[in-house]
């Protein structure tokens, strides 16, 4: 319990954090990032995107077409090679804690240390393991960082109302 003290009484300047998110992105899953390829599910959807000329030839995701059309276009921008498909998968996971954060700090602005460890938390949370596969869990975490900022957007448009 005296760690759990201690580590809330950590101060640091706000404008810093995200810094300190980034840096624990980049520790986390960034170091290995270069030596990272395709794996499991990475290539069905690399192969159908790619080989697919219109949105309605991939039959993958009748129930997502969203996911299809982001699909048809990342692999026309970021083509066969992992490394931009895993720097992608960082910057979105990065980007989905720093929203997750500034809704904390939206909803509850005197508690900055619990936020911050709940953003840092959600960024390198253990139970998902499967950080290496940059293709097909890009599209969960983009889901992730949408709805998070959806809610920040609409958490800001109620406070100012």
């Amino acid at each position: 319990m005296n760690l759990v003290r201690k580590a809330a009484k950590i101060k640091m300047k706000e404008s810093w954090f995200p810094w300190v998110l980034l840096g624990a992105a980049v520790l986390a899953y960034g170091l290995m990032i270069g030596r990272l390829g395709f794996y499991w599910d990475d290539w069905e959807i690399l192969y159908l995107s790619a080989a697919a000329k219109t949105p309605g030839q991939i039959f993958l995701y009748p129930f997502r077409p969203l996911h299809v059309l982001l699909d048809l276009a990342a692999v026309r921008l970021l083509g066969f090679n992992p490394l931009p498909w895993h720097v992608l998968m960082l910057a979105v996971r990065y980007l989905g804690a720093l929203v997750f954060w500034k809704l904390l700090q939206t909803v509850w602005p005197d508690h900055p240390a619990r936020n911050g460890w709940a953003a840092l938390l959600f960024l390198v949370y253990p139970a998902f393991i499967h950080q290496s596969m940059g293709v097909v869990y890009r599209q969960h975490f983009t889901t992730a960082l949408l709805y998070l900022l959806s809610v920040w957007l609409m958490a800001l448009a109620y406070l100012a109302w």
